[in-house]
């Protein structure tokens, strides 16, 4: 049985560490196949005054945003069309290729493109994944999409699955691939 133990400074949220302790599971139980009730992982707690560096006190910095929440919240942006919240979510170097190749660096010039292809689309989250890399954390997030053609027309149970990377908490690449092609 893996005995996972990570020490940190107090301070951090609850949410923060369910997921310090979710993720390092998880990666253990992949690279042994052990089954999930055969991990155990601890966090160790330090004292804010128990830990110096370069003879200084030092306090934990606050996270960003995990990266499966930015995801979350840039999508629920999306289907509220909050373009302005959404861009909170985006890097200013941001790339966000769709089905045809078509990609764009900027949130408006994509959401004029999309105003030619529907009237309107919302997405249904089933599932999103996270996996970390020297390069930002890769989210995979995939599930349905519903709405109206610029016909008039509605459909759902659209599968579809979008690839983000995620560095310093803002999402730097978007690529999303779906079925509406074989639909419409």
């Amino acid at each position: 049985m893996p005995l996972i133990e990570l020490s940190l400074i107090e301070g951090y949220s609850t949410d923060v560490k369910e997921q310090l302790l979710t993720d390092l599971g998880d990666i253990v139980r992949n690279r042994i196949g052990a089954p999930k009730e055969g991990v155990v992982a601890i966090i160790r707690e330090m004292k804010q005054d128990a830990y110096m560096r370069g003879g200084t006190l030092k306090n934990p910095v606050p996270p960003p945003s995990a990266p499966r929440l930015v995801v979350q919240n840039f999508l629920n942006a999306m289907d509220e069309r909050d373009l302005e919240t959404a861009q909170k979510f985006l890097a200013s170097d941001i790339v966000m290729t769709f089905p045809g190749g078509k990609s764009f660096t900027e949130l408006k010039h994509f959401v004029n493109w999309a105003n030619g292809r529907y009237e309107k689309i919302r997405k249904s989250v089933d599932r999103i994944d996270c996996s970390s890399g020297d390069d930002g954390v890769t989210v995979i997030c995939q599930g349905t999409l519903e709405g109206l053609y610029l016909n008039g027309n509605s459909f759902k149970g659209i599968r579809f699955m979008d690839w983000f990377r995620v560095v310093d908490g803002l999402i730097v690449e978007q690529k999303v691939c779906n079925d509406m092609a074989v639909t419409h």
